[in-house]
């Protein structure tokens, strides 16, 4: 199967236990077990590639949904499902839709708006918090959501975010333990608060009576510092402290309460506005995110949630291998975009190793970097090729006549084994020409999918048509939604719902007897059965999306 460039397909019906990534080169969908992505994603591209779409919004639609989990039965117990489609032992258990965080260090208007369709048709409570004072969002408590937690905890979480944890050695390991020390003593001896917010918090530091002199003034400065940036971007922004709202407001993002009712909580973090700001709160967001899920995975309520990160390298930084680690095991699946993986070593850290090695499924939309090129050569292995030699000589024949000599041609053909790397350069170079090609790479084989570390070329399918991509890319046409700041008072709520059963209406009662009287018909062998309940209607487009175009599905 051939799919064109202006093709789309509706993610909206799709809601089995696989999910969809592209069109392998013999025709085939490629179709991967949900589970895959429990061990986290890894997607690249540069600008205009599709990675915003072609990636993150194609998985949030198929991920962000109900969806069943398919098993057979055998002697009452429930196996992995391999029998065929008619097998009457098919067991079908719905699962509910897992909690969605997606943290946009970028500011993409198309996921956004994305993000909002999709909450709106799944039945998402949909949440947002923003960085730009033009596109106001609703409050994200820094404290509210990172505890109840232990005092080493707490300070150990507020400086990996605002990044005074400089690592071991001589110098930076003076300063780390200086940070740490003092932010630990200031929460032992005022008795471990609940920090109200950054000001309380500087209040607390700067108060000489809250911690000893084993260091000196100078030696915390930097802490201080950091705290009293923070105070000011919490004045500036007005939503960053909850003044004493409840964790079930409306207008507050708490993330152990968004993983457990199972909300979808974005966050608008644009660079242009405030950029360390951005990056701090980003930071913030995925730790709380980690510790939510650790909590619940400890009280045995563990939840599996999609946690959607781009331009990652911004946020995680040098301690991305202790997030991956933490997040995993609290059943937090990361999905993790930027534009190239050049752009993940400096000078002492190779975060590029870490995303290789610990994130199962890897996504290049481009991929035109030697280096990258070379590593995805020297991961997939190499393969013995024979290589064909030909060669061709004359020979002159003379004979005993004069002018009557002879040429004669031999030709020699020769075989030589030669080792080669299983994955083409030319196919790299091919998928980043190709609109809609990628580089998909599995770093691990499991049941039917088996591509034995080789990198396969895939073609994507749009989710949506070029009109529906401009209607969501702006705010113009989609306006920026009002967040609801506050509950709706008493005298707005609508007239509390009847107690008891509601009598049923003559109507209603006369067509429960005929019923009645076709299934006792149908059961004596004399009359017709009774009617089949009707089917549901099929979900319409929501009103504020223009139709999609029909387009044939990828498996016909």
């Amino acid at each position: 199967m051939v799919v064109a460039a202006n093709d789309t397909l509706d993610f909206r019906h799709l809601d089995a236990e696989s999910i969809f990534l592209g069109i392998l080169p013999n025709g085939q969908p490629l179709l991967l077990p949900r589970s895959f992505f429990d061990e986290g994603m890894y997607i690249s591209g540069g600008m205009g590639s599709g990675k915003t779409v072609l990636g993150f919004v194609c998985l949030i639609m198929q991920l962000a949904k109900e969806w069943n989990k398919v098993r057979r039965r055998i002697d009452g117990e429930i196996w992995p499902f391999t029998a065929g489609p008619g097998d009457e032992r098919l067991v079908w258990q719905r699962q509910p839709k897992p909690p969605i965080v997606v943290i946009d260090v970028k500011g993409d208007p198309v996921l956004f708006n994305s993000c909002r369709i999709q909450a709106k048709n799944e039945g998402y409570d949909f949440k947002f918090f923003s960085v730009d004072p033009k596109f106001p969002g609703q409050i994200f408590d820094v404290f509210q959501n990172l505890q109840p937690c232990t005092v080493d905890t707490l300070a150990q979480l507020v400086l990996l975010a605002l990044a005074m944890l400089h690592g071991d050695g001589y110098g930076k390991g003076h300063f780390t333990r200086a940070n740490m020390a003092r932010l630990s003593e200031v929460l032992l001896n005022t008795g471990n608060p609940t920090i109200r917010s950054w000001e309380h918090l500087y209040k607390l530091v700067i108060d000489r009576d809250n911690w000893r002199d084993l260091f000196t003034a100078s030696d915390a400065s930097e802490l201080v510092n950091a705290i009293h940036e923070m105070m000011v971007v919490e004045k500036s922004l007005k939503n960053l402290s909850a003044n004493g709202r409840s964790v079930d407001n409306r207008g507050v993002i708490h993330l152990p309460t968004a993983l457990k009712k199972r909300q979808m909580i974005y966050f608008w973090l644009p660079p242009g506005i405030a950029p360390m700001t951005a990056r701090y709160i980003g930071k913030f967001a995925l730790f709380a995110v980690s510790t939510a899920a650790k909590a619940l995975a400890d009280m045995g309520q563990k939840i599996q949630t999609y946690c959607f990160v781009d331009e990652f390298h911004m946020i995680a930084g040098r301690h991305l291998e202790q997030i991956l680690t933490q997040t995993r095991s609290s059943g937090v699946s990361l999905i993790l975009a930027n534009q190239y993986s050049s752009r993940l070593t400096e000078e002492d850290l190779d975060l590029r190793r870490m995303i290789f090695v610990n994130l199962r499924i890897k996504q290049f939309f481009t991929l035109t970097d030697p280096d990258e090129i070379d590593l995805l050569q020297k991961l997939s292995g190499q393969t013995i090729r024979l290589l064909k030699t030909e060669g061709r000589s004359e020979n002159f024949r003379y004979n005993v006549l004069p002018g009557s000599e002879n040429i004669g041609y031999s030709t020699q053909v020769s075989y030589r084994e030669t080792l080669v790397p299983k994955f083409d350069a030319g196919i790299a170079a091919e998928a980043t020409a190709d609109p809609l090609g990628s580089i998909f790479w599995m770093s691990r084989d499991d049941g039917p999918i088996q591509f034995k570390g080789v990198p396969q070329y895939i073609r994507s399918v749009r989710p949506m048509s070029r009109a529906q991509y401009d209607y969501r890319n702006g705010f113009h046409r989609m306006p920026w939604p009002t967040p609801d700041d506050e509950p709706p008072s008493p005298a707005t709520l609508p007239p509390p719902a009847p107690q008891g059963k509601p009598k049923p209406n003559d109507e209603t009662i006369r067509r429960n007897q005929d019923i009645l009287k076709q299934i006792r018909d149908a059961a004596e062998g004399k009359g017709t059965p009774a009617p089949k309940p009707k089917a549901k209607p099929k979900k319409e487009p929501p009103a504020d999306e223009p139709p999609e175009p029909k387009s044939p599905s990828f498996f016909d």
